[in-house]
Parts: structure tokens; C-alpha cells; sequence
């Protein structure tokens, strides 16, 4: 959640942000599935993953969050996940929440489940590994998931590349060039303001890497032809191993010095020359 301007209430805060999400497919997949932790009388925290979760393509990733006691956790780098059959799985471990003598006190877990749906263990060992999903390379940031392959200007954020893997393992981009895709808002008086218009101010973050998942940040203003401002944005893109798809997440914030706006129409633009198999939208 974008942090919150100086001198605003919570609900004024939640009033002047407004969230929205896509998901753009090559395959048929599920998001992550949701799993339940259950710790031990000895310690051991079993994770209780059910369907859709499996092993890729097709099979969603687990994700969950786990609490910890003060100075229990430490080091997040020191824990594995084991699979039903005892062998590690590829995971990945990031606190989210701290308590206030460093120690972890959420952890946020995202794994294979390789053998589909069954009890899982957390615990401390030594780890599984696997290459990141993500890289910077000759200017651009580059999400690979090995179904897809996702680039971005380092400079200025615009989509670069939208790919995908052949049968034969090479590269073919479906998007290309400078005009691959856009962010859309149209006032009450047909205004438009577009994201790409505020490019030169864009912050390109990378804020989750790993061998299972991989987050971008693209955070910016949206501007007018006449470089009017309305509304700055936050671009999430995720990528999970294996996965077909890009996950798109869009906040709007509210810079204006009005309470509110009046937008006719919010667009995510996507220069496809050919009709989607399936379009996943929400907004809250």
C-alpha cells in the first residue's frame, strides 16, 4: 500500500487511492493457492496445502504468511520447505513483518508444491536453490519465468517486451517497441492522461527476487499531452516459475489538492493484434 500523505485520515487516505488488477495469460493458471500453517507440539510447522496447487504449468504456487515469537526467527535465509516425500522444494522466504528487536515476526512463504496437494513442513535447513526470475541486462529489467519473458526500461519504466517460449525453447515477442502498452485515465471532461506521459519521473523498483516469484515496481505520475497532472500510479508486476502468465496489479493515488476526481475511464492498454483466450480483471 502506497504510504500514507501527511495529514490525512485513514479514511480520507482510502478515499484518495484506488486499486485495480489484470492478469494476462499464455496458458490456463490459476493465481497462488492459499495454504494453512499448524505448528507442533516439537516445533515443526506443517503447512496444510490444498488444490489448486501442483507443480508447473498448470499447478498453482503456495503462498501463505506465518507468525513467529519474538527472537524466534532471525535469519529467513535459513529456512526450507520440505515436501511430503522429506526432499526440499524450491521457496522463497521474505519477512514482512519485523517486531521491534529485528527479529521476524511475519514471514511471507511462497513454494512448489512439486507434489501437488499434502502436509508440507517449515522449518530450518538448507536450502533448495534455483536462478532468480529476475535480472537487469543491457539497460532493462527482465522477468522471466520461463513460460514468459517480461522487459522493462531501467531509465524510465515502458514496457520494452511481452514474449513467450517456443516449443523449441526460443523467444518469440508477441509485444515489441515503443508503443507495447500504456496506462489510460479520461476526466469528466475527456482529458486523458496517460502514464507513458510521465515516464521521465518513473521509478523502476525491484522489489521481490527469487527462484519462485518476482516483483517490479513501476511507480510514476500520469500526465497529459500539455503535462497536466492527474494521479500518480504504482505498477506491480509479478511473475511466478514456471507460470504462463503476468500478473498486473495498478494503484491510483490521488495528488491533486481536491478530495476527489471525476474519471470517466480507466483503460490498460495492451496493443494486441489478436483476441485474448481469457481476460481476468478486478477492482477494489
Amino acid at each position: 500500500m502506497p504510504r500514507r500523505t501527511n495529514g490525512l485520515s485513514r479514511r480520507q487516505f482510502m478515499r484518495r487511492t484506488l486499486g485495480s488488477g489484470a492478469a494476462i495469460s499464455l496458458g490456463s493458471k490459476l493465481a497462488g493457492s492459499a495454504a494453512s500453517p499448524e505448528t507442533k507440539e516439537d516445533g515443526r510447522i506443517i503447512i496444510h496445502v490444498a488444490a489448486p496447487a501442483g507443480p508447473a504449468p498448470y499447478g498453482a504456487p503456495a503462498e501463505l504468511s506465518v507468525p513467529f515469537a519474538p527472537r524466534h526467527l532471525l535469519d529467513a535465509a535459513k529456512m526450507i520447505v520440505l515436501a511430503p516425500s522429506g526432499g526440499p522444494v524450491l521457496a522463497q522466504f521474505r519477512p514482512s513483518i519485523l517486531w521491534p528487536d529485528g527479529s521476524v515476526r511475519w514471514l511471507a512463504v511462497v513454494f512448489e508444491p512439486e507434489f501437488g496437494p499434502g502436509d508440507y513442513v517449515l522449518k530450518t535447513g538448507t536450502p533448495r536453490t534455483g536462478p532468480d526470475l529476475v535480472r537487469t541486462e543491457d539497460g532493462l529489467v527482465r522477468l522471466d519465468s520461463g513460460e514468459i519473458v517480461f522487459t522493462v526500461s531501467r531509465t524510465d519504466g515502458m514496457l520494452e517486451m511481452f514474449a513467450a517460449y517456443g516449443a523449441g525453447g526460443e523467444v518469440t515477442p508477441i509485444l515489441q517497441g515503443g508503443a507495447v502498452g500504456d496506462l489510460f485515465l479520461t476526466r469528466h471532461d475527456d482529458k486523458v492522461f496517460r502514464a507513458s506521459l510521465g515516464s521521465k519521473e518513473r521509478k523502476v523498483i525491484i522489489e521481490e527476487k527469487g527462484p519462485v516469484r518476482a516483483s517490479l515496481r513501476l511507480e510514476g505520475p500520469c500526465r497529459s499531452e500539455d503535462g497536466e497532472p492527474l494521479f500518480n500510479s504504482i505498477i506491480r508486476c509479478v511473475v511466478y516459475r514456471g507460470r504462463p502468465e503476468l500478473f498486473l496489479t495498478v494503484t491510483w493515488i490521488n495528488t491533486t489538492d481536491r478530495p476527489s476526481e471525476q474519471v470517466r475511464d480507466i483503460r490498460l492498454h495492451f496493443p494486441f493484434d489478436f483476441a485474448p483466450e481469457r481476460l481476468v480483471i478486478g477492482c477494489d
